[in-house]
């Protein structure tokens, strides 16, 4: 990290004016646990090149570790303008959105990652989860199966699928499913 920290400090000396060294230098700095300054750093990323999709994306992602899903949403929303199909950028979102109690537009946003994603099981799991804060328990329940087809070694799937089943009365598959996850995870 310092070595890698340093050579991105030092072409941002030899070019100040180079927003992807600024970026990559915030890529690590968040790896090192500097959320802060990895902050700073994005946007400076974006002070010099205010349309870099990358920069709003990591901007984003460490507002969102910040516990600031506002400004996190903002800047997810920029950076899915430049790349419409990215599942991350989408997730992460919904991820957001969840944070602000919209689960409307979580579900929205989730949707977006698992169409540019259909085999991301955690894209499913954060559909399933937002579907079912929003009410839609069937589809919900429909959407967590899918995520154990893609990914049926994680214990969290099950486990929210129990959880869901046990809150629509549906107390045998809420055991089996927490069976499941009690198995997965012992």
């Amino acid at each position: 990290m310092n070595e890698a920290a340093a050579h991105y400090q030092r072409a941002i000396q030899l070019q100040p004016d180079y927003a992807p060294a600024y970026n990559n230098l915030g890529v690590l700095q968040r790896a090192a646990g500097q959320v802060d300054a990895a902050i700073a750093t994005y946007r400076q990323a974006l002070a010099l090149k205010g349309d870099y999709p990358d920069a709003h994306y990591n901007l984003a992602n460490a507002l969102l570790a910040k516990n600031r899903p506002d400004e996190a949403a903002e800047h997810f929303r920029i950076a899915l303008q430049s790349i419409p199909d990215s599942a991350g950028a989408a997730n992460n979102l919904g991820v957001a959105l969840s944070a602000q109690d919209r689960p409307d537009d979580a579900v929205a946003a989730f949707r977006a990652a698992v169409a540019a994603e259909p085999d991301s099981a955690l894209a499913h799991r954060n559909l399933a989860d937002a579907l079912s804060t929003a009410g839609q328990v069937d589809e919900s329940v429909t959407e967590f199966y899918k995520a154990m087809a893609l990914d049926p070694k994680d214990p969290a799937t099950p486990y929210n699928l129990g959880v869901v089943l046990l809150e629509a009365g549906r107390n045998a598959d809420a055991v089996a499913a927490l069976r499941t996850a009690v198995a997965l995870a012992p």
